[in-house]
């Protein structure tokens, strides 16, 4: 905890300096009266309640100094460090998986890659579509890292253990490949795209274009993959070799997105893919820092405290009045 104003606390040298004086000066000689001197003392339960009377009155300046502190502390304004998310400097990241038969052994390299990123930079939300004829999200974005922990189990178990616990997804995305399906998912995962801010969408496929809509002229995926640099999106694709090696499909959505091309090395296609998946996430994870520490007035605890000790003072004051 910290203050706004500590310069405020100066006010404690106003009573502290009261008392001080009051402690130190020399004393007045005040004029004796025989007639009270004599009998005073001898008063029954005169010394009991004298002692009491004194007691009450170093009760009150304790109370009372308490109070002053408290009161001096919430005119400094003690406040909090507590840690917050630039909407505008956050990063947001989609993984977008082409699950068709072809990217099989791409998938577990995929999810293992974002369980190690997504743990070491809890700030970032992060989302997960999978594609082939048509696209699912399987995770919007968040930073939740329970329910990132269990769409990346849910992918694990479905796409490495060839097992399908809860429905068929597999069948969900359908079969065949629409790239541009899977882009518009994506670019959809993101909100109030007017704001500036770091969005990033990586794209494991081997970008063959063979499912969707009747698209004789390739306009209707290429216009849903435009929308990428039209919303000032990272894209970075992870492409194996494709099928056809003379295709057009790939070198259209690469340049349309004007995404990052990270190309597999066929000839080691398991450990090419996860150094280049590493690869695109550190460079992700190093594009911006999103983390900043604030300070937000915190008075509860200090004006709790202040009312605390103005209740007890008051209540020593009103019992020195009824018993002294």
């Amino acid at each position: 905890m910290s203050l706004a104003w500590p310069f405020a606390l100066l006010i404690l040298l106003v009573p502290g300096g009261i008392l001080a004086y009051r402690r130190f000066r020399k004393p007045k000689r005040k004029p004796a009266f025989v007639a009270e001197a004599a009998t005073l003392a001898k008063l029954p339960g005169y010394a009991k309640a004298n002692k009491r009377a004194v007691r009450m009155r170093r009760i009150e300046r304790v109370l009372l100094s308490a109070l002053l502190i408290v009161v001096a502390l919430v005119i400094a304004r003690p406040q909090s460090i507590i840690t917050s998310y630039d909407q505008e400097k956050s990063r947001d990241t989609v993984l977008c998986l082409d699950v068709s038969g072809s990217m099989k052994d791409y998938i577990p390299l995929a999810i293992k890659t974002l369980e190690d990123i997504y743990k070491k930079n809890p700030p970032d939300r992060y989302s997960i579509v999978v594609f082939g004829s048509r696209a699912v999200t399987l995770l919007p974005l968040t930073r939740d890292q329970v329910a990132i922990q269990q769409k990346i189990d849910l992918l694990r178990e479905v796409y490495e253990k060839d097992n399908d616990p809860n429905y068929q997804f597999r069948s969900l995305p359908g079969f065949g490949t629409d790239v541009g399906e899977g882009v518009l998912a994506s670019v959809q995962r993101f909100d109030d795209l007017k704001t500036y801010k770091t969005r990033n969408i990586v794209l494991v496929s081997d970008l063959d274009q063979t499912g969707g809509d009747f698209d004789p002229d390739s306009t209707k995926y290429l216009e849903k993959i435009g929308l990428v640099p039209k919303n000032r999106i990272n894209m970075y694709i992870l492409q194996p070799a494709p099928e056809f090696i003379y295709a057009t499909t790939p070198q259209q959505i690469v340049a349309v997105s004007g995404g990052q091309v990270y190309r597999v090395d066929k000839n080691n296609a398991k450990e090419s893919a996860q150094n280049l998946l590493n690869q695109i996430f550190a460079q992700i994870v190093n594009s911006r820092s999103v983390v900043r520490n604030n300070h937000a007035d915190y008075p509860y605890i200090v004006m709790a405290g202040m009312i605390a000790a103005a209740v007890l003072w008051s209540a020593a004051i009103a019992i020195r009045w009824r018993r002294t």
